[in-house]
């Protein structure tokens, strides 16, 4: 189930077990607020979200709000060249070579079914069985839009994502990078990802990737390294190569995943 707050400026996507959050904040940005368990839908996770002066983090124009960065914020689309100095979900360059995309909300439509994906293969559903919510972002600047596709099946505990870029301009740029969906998360504790991948002779293949937050990660990387020296000293063997340890962990010490 779709359901938008008009009041709270909020999209909660509702499946059997699991709710998904995002919102319009007062300066047009389309925030991510929540990714777990069930929350009620009249229910505004944006609150949630710390904001304090981050010194070198840049601010919009917009506001005098110090505490207000989209290089912190959980954005749910994010953009290059706007303030936000992690990876970005898209980047194009424009014909005079700038490559800055402010994309902010335009509309939404809410209907029955699932969408579809012209010449991709997609995940599909009966009409009667979910929905799908599409928010249009557009930037500021130029007629680029782009298009944020959710399907909800809410018995069967899915939530599918695509996204559509449309250039409703005169002029011809070039995708350096769009992404399909960009999940900002907090990482606190301990993140298990799921993913099925696929090759000749072994289809659908589990595969479980643990993420940690930082902290928990010293400490892993800590262990590793005491293990490592012990087991050493028993089988006399040469000492390890630290550097190489903690880079093959480092792959995982970021705040926040795109």
């Amino acid at each position: 189930m779709i359901k938008f707050n008009e009041k709270l400026k909020t999209f909660t996507l509702e499946t059997k077990k699991s709710s998904y959050q995002m919102k319009v904040d007062e300066l047009g940005y389309l925030l991510h607020t929540w990714y777990g368990k069930k929350i009620d839908a009249n229910d505004d996770l944006s609150d949630v979200i710390l904001k304090v002066d981050r010194g070198f983090s840049g601010n919009p124009y917009e506001t005098m709000d110090r505490g207000y960065s989209l290089d912190v914020l959980p954005q749910e689309y994010s953009t290059y060249g706007n303030g936000d100095y992690r990876v970005s979900a898209i980047e194009v360059i424009h014909p005079d070579g700038s490559n800055v995309l402010d994309l902010k909300y335009q509309e939404h439509k809410i209907y029955r079914g699932k969408y579809a994906l012209d010449g991709l293969p997609a995940f599909f559903w009966n009409e009667e069985d979910g929905e799908t919510l599409v928010i249009t972002l557009k930037d500021t600047l130029t007629n680029i839009y782009v298009e944020l596709y959710y399907g909800v099946l809410e018995k069967d505990d899915i939530i599918t994502r695509a996204v559509r870029l449309v250039n409703d301009s005169k002029d011809k740029v070039s995708v350096n990078r769009a992404m399909s969906s960009c999940l900002d998360l907090s990482m606190e504790g301990l993140i298990v990802f799921i993913s099925m991948e696929s090759m000749r002779w072994r289809e659908s293949f589990r595969e479980q990737v643990f993420l940690m937050d930082a902290f928990a990660l010293e400490v892993a990387v800590e262990l590793q390294a005491i293990i490592t020296i012990l087991l050493s000293f028993l089988l006399d063997l040469k000492q390890p190569k630290f550097r190489e340890t903690v880079m093959e962990w480092g792959l995982s010490t970021v705040d926040h995943l795109k």
